[in-house]
């Protein structure tokens, strides 16, 4: 289902993509380059027309990077606001620090959450087969998303490093929402896609699933739920 589809174009894709961002939001003002662990570009402008449609926004990203004031860019458009989680206290700050240059902090809850065998909330990794830590933080307090990335914890971190986030998005997400998984050309990330897919179907959700620059993207209707 979510056969990862980068090629030789990706990088031409990854061009056009960041123009569109910066003619519909304007460029930002310092030069924040996006590596080979950050969300594409294409990925970003696909979650900001997303973004476009939905009344102030709420994104939750687990793991962030120079995406992050991306994300942040499209929501400062929207009213909208952006929670992220870094376990890194190195990445944290500089991404604090550039999120402070674009004066954009505003938009984003920033948190600082090392990563634990046991959480604060419980152990997330019951029932999910992963092996390693999970952020530190209440789920409980962080609210209802429009959208949630899942691009950490490093997938070298642990097996199934990310696994722990199905136990908890049935109740980060409104009635209906996006996940983004990002890396999918990892066979762990590919199978994590699925999964999610295949928990929301035997939840009577309505599913539709599409994959591009190594990126999945499951969207969720679920008529009803509060």
């Amino acid at each position: 289902m979510f056969k990862p589809t980068f090629d030789s174009h990706f990088i031409v894709n990854e061009l056009l993509a960041a123009r569109r961002l910066e003619a519909k939001y304007g460029e930002l003002n310092g030069f924040v380059p996006l590596d080979g662990w950050s969300l594409p570009y294409q990925a970003i402008l696909h979650v900001a027309n997303y973004c476009s449609n939905r009344e102030s926004p709420r994104l939750l990203e687990l793991g962030s990077g120079a995406g992050t004031v991306w994300l942040a860019k499209v929501l400062s458009a929207y009213g909208g606001e952006l929670v992220s989680l870094e376990h890194d206290r190195g990445f944290y700050e500089k991404v604090s620090e550039l999120l402070i240059a674009e004066d954009l902090i505003s938009y984003v809850d920033y948190h600082l959450a090392p990563l634990v065998v046991t959480p604060s909330e419980g152990d997330w990794r019951t029932d999910t087969g992963a092996t390693g830590a999970w952020y530190d933080v209440v789920v409980s307090t962080l609210g209802r998303f429009d959208a949630v990335i899942v691009d950490g914890p490093p997938g070298t971190s642990s097996e199934k490093a990310r696994s722990p986030v199905r136990m908890h998005l049935n109740r980060l997400l409104k009635s209906s929402g996006l996940v983004v998984v990002d890396d999918i050309d990892r066979p762990d990330d590919a199978a994590l896609s699925a999964a999610i897919a295949s928990d929301f179907e035997a939840a009577n959700s309505t599913v539709i699933c599409e994959a591009f620059a190594n990126t999945s993207f499951i969207y969720l209707s679920r008529p009803g739920f509060d």
